[in-house]
């Protein structure tokens, strides 16, 4: 009934089924997506997720297509391992991961399967995977044109969902392009600086 991902490098919470599970149950036209931590290699931890909410008691804080871009400044869209997808959606509109791209298909997957939710996203305010980077051959250490390429991917993902379902108003285009251009002025500084990207 439902799909889940997981890397084999990683650690998902001993909650992490029941929570997403329970919010999908609850919330059957939204996209489950949790908080998560990033652990790069030696470096400190990243926490992904949202400011919590101290005012509701809600387990789930509900947001539509026009907070996307808001979700994604905190990274927790990116990634497929923080969400819970119904299989009847991936299956019924073919949705797949492209194979001639090795970066920014994870994201282009989301965009296509929100489009069937019309943008709707459950947020369950809690960190219950921890994104390991640790592995020396990860995609995640490729060239910095493959990064270049995988914004541009996504960059369009992004913009074909705004306009499918409407929401490609100025506001919306606006953050849409600055998000896109502060991501590919950080892979460069990091292309630049960091050891982990091959430079060659």
């Amino acid at each position: 009934e439902y799909i889940m991902f997981c890397d084999r490098d990683d650690v998902a919470d001993k909650d992490w089924c029941a929570e997403l599970v329970a919010c999908a149950i609850d919330n059957p036209d939204y996209l489950p997506v949790c908080g998560l931590v990033f652990l790069p290699d030696g470096k400190e931890p990243e926490y992904r997720k949202l400011t919590e909410n101290k005012v509701s008691a809600t387990s789930y804080r509900l947001f539509g297509i026009n907070d996307l871009m808001y979700l994604s400044n905190s990274f927790i869209i990116y990634n497929p391992v923080n969400k819970i997808f119904r299989s009847d959606i991936i299956k019924n509109h073919n949705i797949r991961f492209s194979q001639g791209d090795s970066l920014g298909e994870d994201a282009v997957f989301n965009m296509n399967y929100l489009y069937h939710l019309r943008g709707n996203i459950a947020y369950v305010d809690k960190i219950l995977y921890s994104y390991c980077d640790v592995n020396p051959t990860s995609l995640c250490k490729a060239n910095y044109d493959a990064y270049a390429k995988s914004y541009e991917n996504i960059f369009n993902a992004y913009k074909e969902l705004f306009t499918k379902l409407g929401a490609d108003s100025p506001e919306n285009i606006i953050d849409l392009h600055s998000y896109h251009y502060n991501e590919i002025l950080r892979s460069a500084i990091l292309y630049a600086t960091d050891k982990g990207f091959n430079c060659g």
